[in-house]
Order: structure tokens, then C-alpha cells, then sequence
């Protein structure tokens, strides 16, 4: 009687079908799945099997793990059902994927993410033509994707992310009229973007990031509903199409391909987007003023192009960007004033090009600001617009023509970890008031006209690595506050007008400049070195010291 009452709850769901999932099971080392809680999530997979050979539990009717069928178990222990989900991710599936797969004739969802799965997609996958949602993503499957995937008209969503597949996407990829959502993410795909992609009248997402495509951009931009499209670190070529009309497209990634031409005045039409990526590649020509358009953008990202002109005046109606950089173009013309409308910036980089003329004064304005990079250009004038802006960590302004003094309103800048100030015309003294500046982990002010003496205060930074006064004109004696950088790695004070004695503690029981690597202090106007411990420093590779009547003495005091 037993027997029998197995026979019929197993009758419910088709042979096939369990021997499917027990191919699955045994092809990817179920005895090492890790399962989730049984109290909540069903029993695991049983393929018991009674004296007859024939399997005693039913995967509808126990509601295993990961199964979902086509009616409630309690229905599918009196009915026929068949397997319509298998959702598996994190289960510690290893091995491949077996082509008895293509018996769950009515599977829906297919769901075997983040697992260890290798060898290819079985092209028995095919044969799911009511599949609608297909996730194989963070595995190591290899070969390369199976012509039969052209068959799966009910496709909405597929995502094969961060796996081994090489070679083209097939051109049945069209046939998918369904599709919503294709992800190939991170693979070793090559050939072209199959044009057919663009009949895809549903799609709304599209990321093939990361492989190793060529040809030309797919024929994309004027749809009504694509949102996202991501097609950076490729090696596409061409231009960017000259009509762009997708109006809900929220993200743009084309960063890291080999595209030519011209960025379209059309780019104000995707008034939707949010991050706008073009940066490593070949684009000329001027930054459209229909840039200003583009109200809700957060991310622009150019950086690494060939692009000229200047900076349009509009871009100040980007009120809600965060991220902004031109940098290693050709831009020329001034920073315009209108940036300061552009409040919700934290990170600027500008460098690297042939802007000109004075630093906007109004730069306080951009409170949120933590990133200012404008350094390789041709500013003139004074350091300008920073007093006020307190979240400010890096402010990089080398290789410039600036001129005047380093303003005392700089101890409000407390969040400062970089000050770069390399190759100017600057003038006057270090301000006492760097003091206040905590959390500065590097000062580079070589190359100007700074004068005076070396701010005691300067021992005061605990935090500090490297501090490169060369090629100044500083005199007086160095502070014997510098001992008390315990994290400092790097020490440049060379041609400078320094004198005196140089007297640095470099090892001892007391942690002083233990961490040092490299001190060059030479061409200066010293009279004696006291170094104490020099020749016990563990880790310094470079000491260069210099002058008329210098003498190292390794001194214990």
C-alpha cells in the first residue's frame, strides 16, 4: 500500500522532468549544495528511489528548495504539474550546466547566479521556449553563447555577467521580441553588436560592458523606452550617431572604446540622463552648448579625448552634478563663472588642458566640494574662490601661472589631506595657520617664490607623509617641530636659503621619524647635520645633504 501511495504522489510531476533536476543535481555536485534553511525555504532535493527504481519524492508536491511548479504543492499532490521555476543562485553549484536542462519544457525562470558552474551553455536551452527570465551571471562558463538561444520568443530578461563566454552574439538575438533586459557584462565576446539588436521595440536595458566587441555603436539612440545602455571598455569604433532622441535613456556609458567625430548639439534631446560616460576615447571637436539641457545629469565624465573650445557657459543649469571631469583634453577660454551655480558638485577635474585667465572668484559657492584638480593649465592671477569650502580633501593646482601669496583663510579648509601648489609664481610665506589643517597628508609647493621661514606649526600635522618645499627661496632654520611627523615617508627641502643647524631625530625610543625613506635637504646654507640615528634607519633609501661647511654627525643627545 505504501508503495503504491508513493507511486501516485511521484505520477504527478513527468518522469523527465525529475530525472532533469537529478541530471542538475548530480551533474553539479549536489552533495556539496549549500542549502538554505529547510524550516523556511522547503526540504532539499530527495532522489530516493524505491525497489522499482522509481523516485519516492515528488518536487511539486514537498515544495523542494528552489522548485516552483505550476500549482501549489498542495494542489500537486493530486494534480499533474511540471517545474516552471528553478532558482538556485548561491547554492555552490560546480560543474556544467546538462543538456537534460531542455526537458523542463515549461520552465519560466531559470536562475543559477553567483554559483561555480563551468564548461558551455548546453544549445538543448533552446528548446525553452516559454523561458522568460535566464540569470547565469558570476559563474565560469566558457564557449560561447548557442545559436538556439534565438528560439526563446518569450525571453524577457537574460543575464550572463562575469563569465568566460567568447566568441559573437548571434544575430538570432533579433528573434527575441520579448526582451526587455540583456546583460553580457564582463566576458570575452568579440564581433560586432548584432544591428539586429535594434528591432528589439522592448528593450530597456542593454549592458555588454567589458568584453572585447568591435564595429560601430547599434542603432539605439531614438528609442522611446531604452534607459539603460552600457557599451564602455570595448573596441568600438565610429562616431556617435548625429540623431539622438531617446528620451528616457537614464544612463550613457561608452567610456574606454576608440570613437571618432563629434559629440552631436542633439545630446541636449536626453534631457532624462543621469550619467553621462565618454571619457578614453577619440572625440573631437566642441562641447555642444546643448550640454546645459541635460538638467538632471549627476555623472559627466569626458576625460582623455581630443576634445577643443571651450567650456559652455549653460553647463552652470547642471545643478545636479556630482561628478565632472574634462581632464587631458584640449579646452581652452577661461572656467566660467556659472560653475558656482553648479552646487551639488563634489568632484571637479579640469586638468590638463589650456584653460586660461583667473580662477572663478565665486568657487565657495560649491560647498559640497572634495575634489578640485585644475592643475597643467595656463590660470593666472591668485589662488581664488577656496576660503569656504570645508569638505574640500584635495586641491591640486600645479604647473600653472599663478601668482600671490597662500591665503590665512586656508585654516578653514580643515578636510585638506593634499595641497599641490607645484610650479607657480606664488609669493610670500607658508601661513602659520596650516596648522589647523589636520588631516593633510601631503604639501608640494615646489617651484615658486615663497619666502620666509618654515612655519613651526607645520609640526603639528601628525597625519602628514610628504612635505616638498624645494626650489623656493625659505631661510631660516628648519623647526625642530618637523620630529614630531612620525608618519612622514618624504622630506624635500632642497635649493632653498635655509640655515643653521638641521637637526632631525631618525631613530630612537621615542617614535619620531622612524617611517622616513627619502631626505634631500641639500643646496642650502646649512652648517651642520645632527641626525640622530641615520645609520640605524630601517627603511630610508635616499639622503642627500650638501654645503660648504656641512658635516653629518650621527649624534646621541
Amino acid at each position: 500500500m505504501t508503495t503504491l501511495v508513493l507511486m501516485m504522489v511521484t505520477s504527478q510531476v513527468p518522469d523527465q522532468e525529475i530525472t532533469a533536476l537529478f541530471e542538475i543535481y548530480n551533474n553539479t555536485n549536489g552533495a556539496a549544495w549549500q542549502w538554505e534553511s529547510v524550516l523556511l525555504n522547503g526540504p532539499r532535493w530527495n532522489f530516493t528511489r524505491d525497489g522499482d527504481g522509481n523516485f519516492i519524492d515528488n518536487p511539486c508536491s514537498s515544495g523542494w528548495q528552489g522548485v516552483t511548479c505550476s500549482r501549489s504543492s498542495q494542489l500537486c499532490s493530486m494534480q499533474a504539474c511540471q517545474v516552471t521555476q528553478l532558482n538556485i543562485p548561491f547554492y555552490n553549484l560546480a560543474g556544467s550546466i546538462p543538456s537534460h536542462i531542455g526537458d523542463l519544457l515549461l520552465l519560466e525562470v531559470l536562475d543559477l547566479s553567483s554559483n561555480s558552474l563551468t564548461g558551455s551553455i548546453p544549445s538543448a536551452i533552446g528548446s525553452l521556449i516559454v523561458l522568460q527570465d535566464l540569470q547565469l551571471q558570476y559563474n565560469f562558463v566558457s564557449g560561447t553563447l548557442p545559436v538556439s538561444l534565438g528560439n526563446l520568443v518569450s525571453l524577457s530578461k537574460i543575464i550572463i555577467d562575469d563569465n568566460l563566454i567568447e566568441g559573437s552574439i548571434p544575430s538570432g538575438i533579433s528573434n527575441l521580441v520579448a526582451m526587455r533586459y540583456i546583460s553580457f557584462y564582463s566576458n570575452l565576446l568579440t564581433g560586432i553588436i548584432p544591428p539586429g539588436v535594434s528591432q528589439l521595440m522592448f528593450l530597456e536595458v542593454l549592458y555588454l560592458d567589458f568584453n572585447a566587441l568591435t564595429g560601430r555603436l547599434p542603432d539605439l539612440f531614438d528609442s522611446p523606452i531604452l534607459t539603460h545602455l552600457w557599451l564602455d571598455h570595448n573596441l568600438l569604433t565610429g562616431s556617435i550617431p548625429i540623431h539622438l532622441s531617446a528620451v528616457v535613456l537614464r544612463m550613457l556609458h561608452l567610456e574606454n572604446n576608440f570613437l571618432t567625430g563629434s559629440i552631436s548639439n542633439e545630446i541636449g534631446n536626453l534631457t532624462s540622463l543621469r550619467h553621462l560616460l565618454l571619457d578614453d576615447n577619440q572625440l573631437t571637436g566642441s562641447l555642444p552648448r546643448e550640454f546645459g539641457n541635460l538638467i538632471n545629469l549627476v555623472t559627466l565624465s569626458m576625460e582623455h579625448n581630443l576634445l577643443t573650445g571651450s567650456i559652455p557657459s549653460g553647463m552652470g543649469n547642471l545643478v545636479q552634478l556630482d561628478f565632472f571631469t574634462l581632464r587631458s583634453n584640449s579646452i581652452t577660454g577661461s572656467i566660467p563663472n556659472e560653475i558656482s551655480q553648479m552646487t551639488a558638485l563634489t568632484w571637479v577635474e579640469l586638468n590638463y588642458n589650456s584653460l586660461s585667465g583667473r580662477m572663478p572668484h565665486n568657487l565657495n559657492s560649491l560647498s559640497l566640494l572634495e575634489f578640485l584638480s585644475l592643475e597643467f593649465n595656463f590660470l593666472t592671477g591668485p589662488i581664488a574662490g577656496i576660503g569656504s569650502l570645508e569638505f574640500l580633501e584635495i586641491l591640486d593646482l600645479d604647473s600653472n601661472l599663478l601668482t600671490g601669496s597662500i591665503s590665512s583663510a586656508i585654516k578653514i579648509l580643515t578636510a585638506l589631506e593634499t595641497i599641490s601648489f607645484d610650479h607657480n609664481t606664488l609669493t610670500g610665506s607658508i601661513p602659520s595657520e596650516v596648522g589647523y589643517l589636520v588631516s593633510l597628508e601631503d604639501i608640494r609647493l615646489v617651484g615658486n617664490l615663497l619666502t620666509g621661514t618654515i612655519p613651526e606649526e607645520i609640526g603639528s600635522l601628525s597625519a602628514l607623509s610628504s612635505l616638498n618645499l624645494d626650489d623656493n627661496m625659505f631661510s631660516g632654520s628648519v623647526p625642530k617641530e618637523i620630529n614630531n611627523l612620525f608618519n612622514l615617508h618624504t622630506l624635500f627641502l632642497q635649493n632653498n636659503a635655509l640655515t643653521g643647524n638641521i637637526d632631525l631625530v631618525l631613530n630612537s625610543s621615542v617614535p619620531q621619524l622612524l617611517l622616513l625613506e627619502v631626505l634631500d635637504v641639500s643646496n642650502n646654507l646649512f652648517s651642520a647635520y645632527y641626525l640622530k640615528g641615520i645609520f640605524f634607519l630601517p627603511i630610508i633609501k635616499v639622503v642627500a645633504l650638501s654645503g660648504k661647511l656641512a658635516k653629518l654627525i650621527d649624534a646621541e643627545y
